[in-house]
């Protein structure tokens, strides 16, 4: 605590005398980005400016909340992250300085199931109450979070486009359009980098000019996950409700992994119908989209991704009511004749991690002081956590106020 102290009375006044705060570029807005970006404007005294870039319409990457409105009725689904069950202790305390300001409560009505499926038929197991440890969710949905985190005047964001880091010919770092080639934004000191492909690239080019630090084949890897975000009418709601789970983890089915009653969470809207995430195996998401790709050859990526949506929202549905038909007495005929509500597709590009591919790394990040870049990431520990990102994405701005303070000497 007093070297950060001594630490930011020293940039402060590097700053007033130079008259130039120093500027931050974060590639990427998921929990990580935001994370260092909140470090940075928390830690760095007035003195750091940041700056946001994002594909997305807004932050929050995977920790993130759709919103549709449909005939009037508002639904809400945290359609990536589902909970938060921090497990280390730095974590733990971020979390209750979370609960106290009120951007995430305890998901109390959490009760786990496991779904086993074999042979044509699935049975449900519900686990029990002692193996069930704490579960927080973002409040009023899991975007609050990363909308906690980067509501600072020192962060400026700019949401909707795909973008790549250069360095200019002075030695700083400029950002690009990665579609168009244009220039968006210039003369940033170091860049934050939370895009995996991103990161990936400058590490491989880097080891192309020294013998250390190359990417091989364990460099991290994501798989895809197709999601439908479902609203039940009061009659299949209470069906749900009588099969006693607000979160199941499915085992065996090719093409459901995870099931949600996201209407169970605090926050969330209650008017008797049950809202659910159903979440896809990356198999089946890998085929369909491999499917979707020969089918639609020369369509555009919009097209595609549409086409890819659609063909998965009725087939993860139908697998939902296979479960329900097996642990109800309702014949199926009557199953189909229940439409939803609403259901609604989303794809994930990198949703999971794929097995055997983090970079664990002493520090939670790669740092490249020579070239003022830094990369961070789920990836580094605690793969395709909440806590993984949010951990990293600290150590990735510490590193940047550590140099910046070598600077200063």
């Amino acid at each position: 605590m007093v070297y950060w102290l001594f630490f930011l009375t020293k940039l402060v006044m590097i700053s007033a005398l130079t008259g130039a705060m120093k500027r931050v570029a974060i590639i990427g807005a998921g929990i990580s980005g935001c994370s260092a970006a909140n470090v940075l404007c928390a830690l760095g005294g007035g003195g750091v400016q940041v700056e946001m870039f994002d594909q997305g319409r807004k932050e929050g990457g995977r920790c993130n909340t759709r919103k549709h409105k449909h005939h009037g009725i508002e639904h809400i689904f945290d359609h990536g992250t589902q909970y938060i069950s921090p497990k280390n202790s730095e974590f733990v305390s971020v979390i209750k300085d979370w609960e106290k300001v009120g951007i995430v409560k305890k998901w109390d009505s959490f009760r786990l199931a496991n779904i086993a499926c074999a042979n044509g038929k699935s049975k449900i197991e519900l686990a029990m109450s002692a193996q069930q440890n704490e579960r927080f969710v973002g409040y009023p949905g899991m975007s609050a979070i990363c909308e906690h985190l980067i509501d600072s005047e020192l962060i400026s964001t700019k949401f909707g486009k795909a973008v790549e880091a250069i360095r200019s010919s002075d030695g700083g770092w400029n950002i690009y359009s990665k579609d168009s080639g244009a220039l968006i934004a210039e003369n940033f000191d170091y860049v934050i980098c939370s895009e995996r492909k991103l990161c990936m690239n400058f590490m491989a080019q880097q080891s192309e000019q020294s013998t250390d630090g190359s990417p091989d084949g364990t460099s991290p890897k994501s798989s895809p996950c197709i999601v439908a975000m479902v609203c039940l009418d009061e009659d299949m709601s209470d069906m749900m409700k009588n099969m006693q789970f607000t979160a199941a983890m499915v085992d065996g089915n090719e093409k459901l992994s995870w099931i949600s009653v996201d209407s169970s969470k605090p926050g969330r809207v209650d008017d008797g119908k049950s809202r659910l995430v159903l979440q896809s195996t990356p198999e089946f998401a890998k085929n369909i989209i491999e499917e979707v790709n020969l089918e639609f050859t020369g369509a555009s990526v919009k097209e595609i991704r549409n086409a890819v949506v659609k063909a998965s929202e009725a087939q993860l549905y139908n697998t939902l009511l296979d479960i329900i038909e097996d642990a109800t007495e309702c014949e199926r005929g009557e199953l189909d004749a229940k439409k939803p509500l609403f259901i609604k597709g989303h794809r994930w590009g990198a949703a999971f991690p794929a097995l055997g591919t983090s970079l664990e790394q002493e520090g939670r990040c790669l740092v490249d002081e020579e070239n003022g870049w830094v990369s961070i990431g789920d990836y580094f520990e605690y793969p395709g956590k909440v806590e993984g990102g949010y951990l990293s994405g600290k150590a990735g701005a510490k590193a940047v106020l550590h140099l910046l303070d070598r600077q200063a000497k």
